[in-house]
């Protein structure tokens, strides 16, 4: 199945703005520390928030060898980070 994808609304962050501000906040210390990289940046709706099911957010996925992942969570809107796990 083919189609077009919507545009993104402009008052959401952009993908660099998201990485900026998980690179410079929660997964800043777990790759210095762990040798860590982003692994996967997903623009998701409703997968996060059960009770808000059209909050846009970016998740991002960070791996280091031989350690859980860690998740970091950002608010589309303004890059806030929402929440933060490592599995």
């Amino acid at each position: 199945m083919k189609f077009e994808a919507p545009p993104i609304p402009a008052e959401w962050i952009d993908s660099a703005a998201a990485f900026t501000v998980a690179d410079e906040g929660p997964a800043r210390r777990f790759c210095h520390e762990h040798d860590g990289r982003l692994d996967t940046m997903l623009l998701l709706r409703g997968a996060i928030e059960a009770d808000q099911p059209d909050r846009t957010t970016w998740m991002l996925v960070y791996s280091a060898p031989n350690l859980p992942s860690l998740f970091v969570v950002l608010d589309a809107p303004n890059g806030k980070v929402l929440r933060t796990w490592r599995g």
